[in-house]
């Protein structure tokens, strides 16, 4: 396995936190192509913004975020000028490669902003963050990475990564990331069928303490994925990349992907009707 060398990069100048982050963003698909035997990984998109969920609160260890990411080569980018900016740290700026790092973190209530979470860094809350925080999978860095770097990585596991996605892509005001965002839920569900069980439970789990969410999402689903002309359907069509599927069509792919989506949606709605409040 070898993760590409920016991401690699990136996770390098923010070692002595990888334990407190989660690799979120379209990076987390492409853990996925690595570490599973059935991806074909052609399928995905490509991007170099690099999304790490942060805790809402981050210890210090010795050297802030900042500090490291700046130490590595990474300028801090301010995005807004509020009183608390929304930061982007960057490397190799102009080039083909370049990497642009966003810290985001779980919203306390519906508003979408920027917080502090560690002095002079700031990440942006989002609702549904939760989701990307508290249900991770733990992979080996040294398998990854062919050795470069040691320990361990969290990224979301795959059913609260699709899920995430089928919520948070109802609240995009840009038609470019919203459709990314369905596109994602789709390459998931249709890349790893031998994760849908444990994706399944892992609902299942989820639902158990957020059911509302489980029961949001798969509304959500019906609404957009239910025929050729359905938005999230035309979406995915739109987003699938030249490489992708390239023996169909438009039209046999849109109907794939509504097979592909309704296959997400059964798992959304067993999780929702089976699940019970802690």
């Amino acid at each position: 396995m070898s993760l590409d060398p920016a991401l690699v990069e990136a996770l390098s100048a923010i070692r002595p936190y990888l334990g407190d982050a989660v690799l979120a963003g379209g990076w987390a698909p492409r853990v996925y192509a690595e570490l599973s035997t059935a991806s074909r990984g052609s399928e995905l998109l490509t991007t170099r913004d690099i999304d790490i969920v942060l805790p809402r609160t981050l210890a210090l260890r010795d050297q802030t975020l900042d500090e490291l990411l700046t130490q590595a080569g990474f300028s801090c980018e301010l995005r807004s000028v509020d009183a608390l900016p929304v930061m982007h740290f960057i490397a190799r700026r102009d080039a083909p490669d370049e990497v642009e790092v966003e810290f985001i973190t779980a919203a306390s209530g519906s508003r979408d902003g920027p917080i502090e979470v560690q002095t002079g860094l700031t990440a942006q809350a989002v609702k549904f963050g939760h989701l990307l925080l508290e249900n991770t999978w733990q992979v080996s860095l040294r398998d990854l990475t062919d050795g470069a770097l040691d320990g361990t990585l969290s990224i979301p596991t795959p059913a609260a990564f699709a899920l995430n996605k089928s919520l948070t892509f109802l609240r995009r005001r840009d038609r470019a990331k919203r459709e990314k965002d369905l596109y994602y839920i789709f390459y998931v569900v249709a890349s790893f069928p031998e994760w849908h069980d444990w994706m399944t439970e892992d609902l299942r789990a989820i639902a158990a303490s957020r059911k509302s969410w489980v029961r949001k999402a798969a509304t959500a689903m019906a609404r957009v994925g239910g025929d050729l002309d359905a938005d999230g359907i035309t979406a995915i069509v739109r987003q699938r990349p030249d490489t992708a599927f390239s023996a169909l069509d438009d039209e046999r792919f849109g109907q794939y992907a509504i097979s592909i989506m309704h296959t997400w949606l059964d798992m959304l709605r067993s999780a929702s009707a089976t699940s019970e409040p802690r």
